[in-house]
């Protein structure tokens, strides 16, 4: 039997048994050392936990405004928080590794009206309660959990009664305008981001004023202070910054301000998987990419464990072919760079992807693509015809940039289906400019859960868990992938793969 080694779990069901049916299994090496460990760098700050009143008023869109002193120096900190089972819980909130003071903590409604607060220690307010200001956070490493009292504001609650200045529940006119953060990175437009906004504003007398506001990935309404002059918006994420100046007279009610910049894409060099046996992690895989000078992707080594071999054996090449900067032909390679197959993709005007040939060994399969518009999102449609004369329909949608469903039905009446979950990462398989027959690299984010279902045939093992480790540019370094049985859902063993790249 020829066989075609696979380097990932196919998407559908008889594929599954295939690959299950053809591989044998790892057995491990005694004394093969594990892969080391290497959980990458998180983003440092503090997330804000405020215990609420048992009456809270009926209140949405909440927004924390923090003031924060370090150094000798005052800052303004703003986020959305959601009500969690009587708890207001911000995002992470981006700082420096440092030390901090909140000296106060305000909440406002939509219409910018402050609604709680917390008090300062030894003020009328702060009777009764045990987490009050000011409260010292110590930003070391990761994150760093802020607990505090919250009281209503009443409508005639003066400030000095929480041990405020007295103008701290002013609420200056505000213009309010959109703020979208959006980063192109390597020509793939990444607009469903979160960040961090720093927006200095000057008054008539050109004091500067500062605000730091978190983001939530897509759209952000916030409001810009009626009687600034000019302003400057600084937006940060993943160790991108890009800058913009506005007078006062170009701001106008509504408008959306796109901040975001562009950035070249990082190249994966290389990714090691070793997989979980008696405790111990031994190699199973390795995949190695090589780059033209344009930054094209030509072609990929992998290596897989055998087990009557100590090291990765190289079972499988591809080869990469672009006319007019489009991906045109992968040709396919054993171990020894003997022909077996090939891919071929045909592109409509708009370059998007219509039709695609495979070739392996002696299967020939054909697939036509369409695109459309749900209720949720962009849809692809494939009609794939396989040299057996069965066919395949199988569509998935898009949102936000990422595959979150999928539904496939074969001639035979076996079907799947399944959701999808992502992180708010950089999927370096997006950067790489390359597709297989199933179109699987589309998603700008990592996958993070799927919850699949099968109509037929089903495999042994499906993923669990994904738990990730990132760089400070939003990469990921490290996967550890948890496997359970499909039909008992009892782990099963673990995986984990590591990340390099040219830079």
């Amino acid at each position: 039997m020829k066989q075609n080694i696979l380097n990932s779990i196919t998407l559908f069901a008889a594929a599954c048994l295939l690959l299950l049916a053809c591989s044998k299994p790892i057995v491990p090496t005694p004394g093969q050392q594990g892969p080391p460990d290497n959980p990458g760098s998180t983003e440092t700050g503090i997330v804000l936990q405020l215990n609420l009143p048992t009456s809270l008023p009926a209140v949405a869109n909440l927004t924390a405004e923090l003031l924060i002193e370090t150094s000798g120096t005052q800052q303004v900190l703003k986020t959305s928080v959601e009500v969690q089972q009587q708890q207001l819980k911000s995002p992470l909130l981006l700082l420096p590794k440092g030390q901090y003071s909140i000296v106060q903590c305000k909440i406002s409604d939509a219409s910018g009206r402050y609604v709680l607060a917390t008090p300062l220690r030894q003020s009328a307010k702060a009777a009764g309660l045990s987490r009050v200001l000011p409260v010292a956070a110590s930003v070391v490493k990761d994150s760093s959990m802020v607990t505090l009292d919250a009281i209503a504001v009443g409508a005639i609650d003066a400030p000095e009664s929480f041990g405020y200045p007295v103008t701290a529940f002013d609420s200056p006119a505000r213009i309010p305008v959109v703020i979208h953060p959006m980063v192109n990175i390597g020509g793939y437009v990444f607009d469903h981001i979160d960040g961090q906004l720093e927006v200095t504003w000057y008054d008539a007398q050109q004091q500067a004023h500062q605000e730091l506001l978190q983001l939530k990935a897509g759209l952000n309404n916030i409001g810009l202070p009626k009687d600034a002059t000019r302003f400057h918006f600084a937006y940060r994420k993943w160790n991108i910054t890009d800058e913009m100046e506005l007078p006062a007279n170009a701001v106008s009610p509504g408008m959306t301000i796109a901040l975001g910049g562009a950035v070249a894409a990082r190249k994966l060099k290389e990714e090691q998987t070793w997989r979980e046996a008696a405790g111990q992690y031994q190699p199973e895989s390795r995949k190695t990419y090589t780059y033209n000078a344009s930054g094209k992707l030509v072609a990929t080594h992998y290596y897989q464990k055998l087990p009557q071999y100590v090291d990765l054996q190289l079972q499988q090449i591809h080869e990469f072919e672009y006319q007019n900067g489009k991906l045109t032909q992968v040709r396919y390679f054993n171990g020894q760079h003997q022909p077996y197959g090939y891919l071929k993709f045909t592109y409509a005007n708009n370059g998007l992807v219509t039709h695609m040939e495979q070739k392996s060994y002696d299967q020939t399969t054909y697939a036509a693509v369409s695109y459309g518009v749900s209720t949720v999102g962009k849809t692809v449609n494939i009609d794939y015809l396989f040299s057996n004369g069965q066919a395949l329909e199988y569509q998935f949608t898009l949102q936000n940039g990422n595959k979150i469903q999928e539904h496939g039905r074969g001639s035979t009446g076996a079907g799947e289906g399944g959701t999808f979950a992502y992180d708010g990462y950089i999927n370096p398989y997006r950067l790489l400019g390359v597709q297989d027959i199933y179109l699987r690299y589309m998603s700008n984010n990592n996958l993070m859960a799927e919850n699949k279902s099968y109509g037929g045939g089903f495999p042994v093992f499906i993923p669990g868990t994904f738990q990730y480790s990132y760089d400070e540019k939003g990469y990921p370094v490290q996967l550890i992938k948890q496997y359970k049985n499909y039909m008992s859902g009892a782990v099963a063993f673990h995986s984990k793969t590591q990340y390099s790249y040219l830079d």
